[in-house]
């Protein structure tokens, strides 16, 4: 319920992101080594397309909790969108058969707001990456057993 608060929250306006980031940033000063935080900074990091942030929170919070599919599936849709697609495709691949109702449609939330983003200056730089997301997604959607293991 958290995480779709948070994705909720940060649709609101720009005012909404700062405070977001800056509450989460206020919590891991005092708790660095908090799982739940560290995986909150990084769905912000990546709904804001801060990729590099994401990718650095999602490594915290792997190194924290190395088995946590849903953060090998969200590792995985920022190597799609940074441009490792054969990486991200194959990490995503393994832990999407791993995770729950829940954080499944949270990933595809995710990646549905970052591909549906309204383009402000009349291009996108990332659509590409963008669109082997959603592909790979509908893909996995259409053919994925629930078994597996990472």
């Amino acid at each position: 319920k958290s995480i779709l608060f948070l994705l909720f929250d940060l649709n609101l306006n720009n005012t909404t992101h700062s405070c977001k980031f800056n509450g989460i940033a206020f919590g891991l000063r005092y708790n660095a080594k908090s799982f739940p935080l560290t995986r909150r900074a990084a769905i912000a990091h990546l709904l804001a397309e801060d990729y590099p942030k994401a990718r650095l929170y999602l490594d915290r919070c792997l190194s924290m909790n190395s088995g946590n599919a849903f953060c090998h599936a969200l590792k995985g849709v920022v190597l799609i969108l940074t441009g490792e697609a054969p990486g991200g495709e194959e990490l995503l691949g393994k832990s999407y058969a791993m995770l729950s109702a829940h954080q499944l449609r949270t990933v595809e939330r995710i990646a549905r707001k970052i591909v549906r983003k309204p383009i402000h200056d009349g291009t996108r730089a990332n659509t590409v990456n963008e669109f082997l997301l959603d592909r790979f997604l509908k893909d996995l959607k259409t053919r994925a057993p629930k078994s597996g293991g990472l």
